[in-house]
């Protein structure tokens, strides 16, 4: 049984067995760490299945981790469970990330790349003249990436400047896909093409062949009502929406 989404500003997977089946959960949060999706791939009894589905209705919109009262009929929750287990794992890694810097997580301000609110008063405090957004970008790379921390980065300068806080061009920002590693380009881009397979296949499927700068190579086997222009197009349009702009598709068969 499954249940896919699409990602959102942070996207997190953990992978577990249960009744030795492969478990995996795909947490999508927004700002502030709000549940945007929970997905997950599981092949076990529906029954069990069942679970995971209704904790994921339940938990959008609340607190990364916060698990819902749900009633279960008596049945051992195992969603709950390894959602609990899941969520803490995240956060344990996030504490480490945060550790190695010696700082506090819960002080950490842009993700992308590892900007504190401490890294933002001392900049300001050494003397660096601060007026917008861009100029954080200029010196610390704060909001230059997904640009979901903007507001936040505005909220922390305010009160640090004598002037309003200048409304500027927004700061040049890099798509999802060039944030990933090769690695994580290579899971994004398999459930693309296994959602888009899922919905349109009938009798085609596509599949991840590899990787070069700025591009994903993928081949096409089977026959079915798409043609290799219009799948080319429909898969494009997919992977501008899920991973940003700039990242090219090349069908290679």
């Amino acid at each position: 049984m499954q249940h896919r989404g699409r990602p959102s500003f942070w996207r997190y997977k953990g992978e577990y067995s249960l009744l030795n089946l492969p478990l995996t959960f795909y947490l999508d949060t927004g700002k502030n760490d709000q549940v945007m999706d929970l997905t997950f791939e599981w092949d076990g009894p529906d029954e069990i299945a069942e679970q995971f589905s209704v904790l994921a209705s339940n938990i959008v919109g609340k607190e990364f981790g916060d698990i819902p009262v749900i009633d279960t009929h008596g049945k051992f929750p195992y969603a709950f469970t390894f959602y609990r287990k899941f969520t803490l794992e995240v956060k344990d890694t996030l504490h480490s990330f945060a550790s190695q810097k010696k700082r506090d997580f819960k002080e950490l301000i842009c993700r992308c790349f590892g900007v504190y609110k401490s890294d933002i008063h001392e900049l300001i405090g050494s003397g660096v003249e601060i007026n917008s957004i861009r100029d954080l970008g200029d010196h610390l790379q704060a909001g230059i990436g997904c640009g979901s921390c903007h507001h936040d980065l505005k909220e922390e300068l305010t009160p640090l400047l004598s002037a309003p806080v200048e409304e500027d061009l927004p700061v040049p920002s890099m798509s999802m896909w060039e944030k990933l590693d090769p690695q994580g380009l290579a899971k994004e881009c398999h459930n693309i093409l296994r959602l888009w397979n899922k919905e349109h296949g009938e009798g085609q499927e596509v599949s991840l062949k590899g990787s070069r700068p700025g591009s994903v190579l993928v081949s096409i086997e089977g026959d079915g009502k798409w043609t290799k222009e219009n799948i080319g197009k429909s898969l494009q349009q997919e992977i501008d929406k899920d991973l940003g702009p700039g990242l090219s598709l090349v069908i290679i068969s």
